[in-house]
C-alpha cells in the first residue's frame, strides 16, 4: 500500500513538474529604440514583457521643456496593439497623482528603471517615483501562465512625506475610435460602450458610475463596434483590481471616443494592484466571452 501511494505521489508531482515547465518563464527587456517625436524628447524607454502568452511594450517618455511648457512624463502602450483598447491615439492610458502632483511633473533618468526577474519565473520592471518626497515604486510585470499585464503600486521604504491623496487613471478606448465618411474623428454620439462585471451589466452613462468590491474586473466594449468584422474595431479589453486599499472607483464611460476608470486609494494604503489585457488579434464581443469563459486562469489577477 505505501508504495503504491509512493507511487502514486511520483506519478502526480511528474504531471505537476510538466504542466509547470510547459508554462515558458517571462522575459521583460529594455531598449531605446526611435520614437515619434524623438528629437523633443529627454528621455525615452521601451520596457517589453513577454510570455508565451501574450507581451506588452510600454514606452516610457519625458518631453523637453518648452517656451511655456514645462517637461512632462508620458505612459504609452504600443503593444500588443498599435490602435485601440489602452494603444493609440490614446497617449497617457496610466496616470498618478499623489498630493494632488501628477506624475507628468516629474523627473526621470536611467536610474529610475529597473528589470528584474524572480524565481517563480515572472518578471517586470520598477519605476521609481518621488512625489516631493512621497516615494512610491510602480512595478509593471507579467507571470508565467498569465495573459495580463500587471501594475503593482507601493510605497517606497525611504518614503518620507505623508500620503494625502493618491488617484489612479486608467484610459482606454473600447474597440475602435469612430469616424465619418470623410475620415473626420467623431468623439462622441457615435458609440454604445458596455462594461461587464461579474456583478452587473454597466451600459454609457454621462455620469460617472461608482464601482462594488463585486465589481472585481471590467471587460470594456461596445456593441456598435463589436470587433466582428473588419471595420468594427478590435473587441473587448480588460481590467481587474484589488479593492484592497481602494476608497472609490468610478467608472466614467459616456457615449465619447475616450472613457476612463478612476480610483481613489486610501492615503494609508500599502500597496494596490491591478491588471489590464488587449491582444494583437481582434475578438467578436461573442468571441471574447467564450475565450474568456474557457480560459479563465490567463486573467487572474492573483
Amino acid at each position: 500500500m505505501n508504495q503504491l501511494r509512493l507511487l502514486f505521489f511520483a506519478v502526480c508531482l511528474s504531471v505537476l513538474c510538466q504542466l509547470r515547465a510547459a508554462e515558458s518563464p517571462v522575459r521583460a527587456s529594455l531598449s531605446k529604440p526611435w520614437v515619434w517625436g524623438v528629437e523633443k524628447l529627454s528621455f525615452r524607454r521601451h520596457v517589453q514583457i513577454a510570455n508565451q502568452h501574450n507581451f506588452y511594450r510600454l514606452d516610457l517618455v519625458q518631453w523637453q521643456a518648452e517656451k511655456n511648457q514645462p517637461p512632462k512624463i508620458n505612459f504609452w502602450l504600443h503593444e500588443p496593439k498599435a490602435y485601440g483598447n489602452f494603444s493609440r491615439p490614446i497617449m497617457d492610458f496610466f496616470q498618478l497623482q499623489v498630493n494632488g502632483i501628477s506624475e507628468r511633473q516629474l523627473y526621470i533618468h536611467d536610474e529610475t528603471l529597473r528589470l528584474w526577474e524572480n524565481s517563480d519565473n515572472s518578471a517586470g520592471a520598477d519605476i521609481q517615483l518621488n512625489f516631493n518626497g512621497a516615494k512610491l515604486l510602480l512595478r509593471w510585470f507579467m507571470r508565467p501562465g498569465s495573459a495580463l499585464l500587471h501594475g503593482l503600486i507601493s510605497v517606497a521604504p525611504d518614503s518620507s512625506t505623508v500620503i494625502k491623496d493618491i488617484m489612479v487613471k486608467l484610459q482606454f478606448m473600447p474597440s475602435a475610435i469612430a469616424k465619418d465618411d470623410n475620415g473626420k474623428v467623431l468623439y462622441g454620439n457615435a458609440y454604445a460602450r458596455q462594461a461587464i462585471t461579474p456583478l452587473r451589466l454597466l451600459q454609457q452613462n454621462k455620469q460617472a458610475q461608482v464601482l462594488q468590491p463585486e465589481d472585481a474586473y471590467l471587460i470594456l466594449q461596445d456593441t456598435i463596434f463589436d470587433g466582428s468584422s473588419e471595420g468594427k474595431g478590435a473587441g473587448p479589453c480588460y481590467i481587474s483590481f484589488d479593492y484592497q486599499g481602494v476608497q472609490q472607483a468610478r467608472l466614467n464611460m459616456d457615449n465619447s471616443w475616450l472613457c476612463s476608470l478612476i480610483i481613489e486609494l486610501d492615503p494609508a494604503f500599502k500597496s494596490f494592484h491591478f491588471a489590464l489585457w488587449q491582444h494583437k488579434n481582434s475578438f467578436s464581443n461573442q468571441e471574447f466571452q467564450q475565450y474568456f469563459t474557457e480560459n479563465r486562469s490567463l486573467f487572474q489577477l492573483h
